[in-house]
């Protein structure tokens, strides 16, 4: 993406990968920057980013406009700080207050992201159905939220700077929404073989709500009515979270207009991938029809994930458990797994990491194809945290049913917490 590429050229020296060991003070740091309102009102009193507003945007583009640079933008179309510091922003449903949005998608040339106007026009229908339902939009698109070459003064050069290194917060924050304009003016290439918009579609699926991310350049939605239709029609789902390495080899394949933005986008992925695991207390990927694939790549974040208490993975495709089982038996943090409504037949393994979890309190595999819960009982009573288990409507004996029952009584479990 031009906009940010242009002050790639001499890009700086890539951050030292953060240590294993973090502190408190660390993870409670990643965790407001990441996690609460005030980190995104923080990150606009420089002025070196400015949120448009989707009042304005949807006026221009209803006029025939082109996007302006932030050096052209008119003061009516920038949110003040101070003024979005009145609205409620900490909203995860597009209803009422003023969310912010953070646009993901393909520049068209270098001078400039959308010349003809024709992606302004898309996004001009997604504004219209969801105006109907909040008081704004603050709007981060680069173009006209970030100072642009050619620059006025050292000031804006600077701001820029400052602006770019920020840039992962407005996609990776918890309490934003990211649209993805996958539909791209014909002869650009596509969304999904470029670099700026694979990383921008790599953060949003860290620890953001799923149905926070909209694929607005889906086709057919300009038939929609409401708001409620769009969403629905949109919600891209996410694929699994990727280490940075895994990332840095699918990145070794997108085009970046400036090929100096790579190893920038390397090491800004980097940087958001460890504070955001680290700090993250719970992960919800539930409901996203994910299979043995995707919970591979589950697994492997896991050594990232220093605070990690609450893991939800229900209503997905999950058949084979044993290299989570593994993980698990030497975490000393998780509090709570929760992995109903899939299609899992073996929780030998969970037995037995039982055994050493310290902090496991409770465990959901209702719904479930378990047919054996003999290895898992039998370790049940080597286990001195779990407090609340869940097993109903799976496939086990009524002898089985009734060993765990007693194996659950006599390790001292509330009867009312046991599940089957």
């Amino acid at each position: 993406r031009v906009g940010r590429e242009v002050a790639s050229a001499q890009p700086p020296p890539p951050p030292a990968e953060l240590p294993r060991e973090l502190s408190m003070e660390d993870l409670q740091q990643f965790g407001h920057r990441y996690g609460e309102a005030d980190s995104l009102l923080e990150a606009l009193d420089s002025g070196s980013t400015a949120l448009v507003k989707g009042s304005w945007l949807l006026k221009h583009a209803e006029s025939g406009g082109v996007l302006p640079r932030r050096q052209d933008m008119p003061a009516e179309g920038l949110w003040d700080a101070r003024e979005l510091r009145g609205a409620r922003i900490a909203t995860r449903k597009m209803v009422r207050n003023v969310p912010i949005v953070a646009l993901s998608y393909c520049w068209a040339t270098p001078p400039h992201p959308d010349p003809d106007g024709e992606q302004l026009q898309r996004l001009k229908t997604v504004l219209k159905l969801i105006l109907q339902n909040c008081k704004d939009l603050a709007v981060f698109l680069d173009f006209c939220s970030l100072f642009q070459k050619p620059f006025d003064d050292d000031a804006q050069q600077k701001a820029f700077g400052e602006g770019l290194r920020n840039v992962n917060l407005w996609y990776t924050h918890q309490l934003t929404w990211v649209w993805r304009l996958t539909r791209v003016p014909q002869g650009v290439k596509p969304y999904d073989q470029r670099g700026w918009p694979f990383f921008e579609q790599c953060v949003a699926g860290l620890v953001k709500d799923a149905d926070m991310v909209l694929d607005i350049g889906v086709e057919g939605q300009e038939a929609c009515k409401h708001y409620q239709q769009l969403e629905a029609m949109c919600t891209a789902g996410r694929g699994p979270p990727l280490v940075p390495r895994l990332f840095n080899s699918h990145l070794s394949s997108k085009a970046f207009t400036n090929n100096a933005d790579h190893s920038f986008v390397e090491n800004k992925y980097l940087q958001t991938f460890t504070e955001v695991m680290a700090s993250a207390d719970e992960l919800i990927y539930s409901s996203l029809a994910w299979g043995a694939e995707e919970m591979h790549h589950v697994v492997a974040v896991l050594p990232w994930c220093k605070n990690l208490q609450h893991l939800y993975l229900a209503g997905n495709r999950i058949t084979d458990v044993s290299e989570l089982a593994s993980a698990l038996a030497s975490n000393q943090m998780l509090k709570t797994l929760s992995l109903g409504n899939n299609e899992i037949a073996d929780i030998s393994g969970f037995g037995r990491a039982l055994v050493s979890c310290k902090a496991m309190e409770t465990l959901k595999l209702h719904n479930n194809k378990i047919s054996d819960i003999g290895v898992f009982t039998r370790s049940l009573a080597k286990n001195t945290t779990l407090a609340s288990l869940r097993l109903q409507d799976n496939s086990f004996s009524d002898a089985q049913r009734q060993g765990l029952e007693r194996a659950w009584v006599a390790r001292g479990g509330d009867p009312e917490q046991l599940f089957l």
